[in-house]
């Protein structure tokens, strides 16, 4: 296992370099070299800068920063104290990420399948179906990779997947 993390993220690291001075960058796909690098600086930069006209800071920014703080407080709280408790901080801190936005309905799916293998089957009957699900998803993977190879040998487009 340790061996083939290795080898993946040296082989990731030389095709980091590789492909975008081969290929020049701003021809690769637009979200990770032209948007991404810079898009949280070009959102935050005016609240990082100091200015001539320092505009103030809106009243519901902080409320809105104290209602998350305790929010999270109270479900890492429930977390530790109710056993069993369904919510989680990191949920909470997550929920509004570009993933979640995205895959929510794929991470239902997933919650729904798993809360009834656990209701009906238990934990015996989760461990019996996990290699099928775990197949699953780095058969996703694996298509992904195939098809970049086979962009990359034959410059075919690749399909869409669902990540940036």
């Amino acid at each position: 296992m340790t061996v083939g993390i290795l080898a993946a993220i040296a082989v990731a690291f030389v095709f980091q370099w590789w492909l975008p001075y081969t290929y020049r960058a701003l021809n690769l796909y637009g979200y990770v070299y032209e948007r991404q690098p810079t898009q949280f600086f070009r959102a935050n930069a005016p609240f990082m800068t100091p200015s001539v006209s320092e505009t103030p800071v809106p009243a519901f920014r902080p409320l809105f920063f104290t209602m998350g703080f305790v929010m999270t407080l109270l479900l890492a709280w429930g977390r530790s104290v109710f056993p069993g408790f369904p919510f989680h901080p990191l949920g909470f801190a997550m929920s509004a990420t570009w993933g979640v936005i995205v895959l929510w309905f794929s991470m239902l799916v997933a919650w729904l399948i798993k809360a009834l293998l656990l209701c009906y089957g238990g934990m015996p009957l989760c461990r019996r179906v996990r290699p099928f699900f775990l197949g699953l998803i780095f058969g996703e993977f694996f298509s992904a990779a195939v098809w970049a190879v086979l962009a990359l040998l034959y410059g075919v487009d690749t399909p869409v997947y669902a990540w940036p």
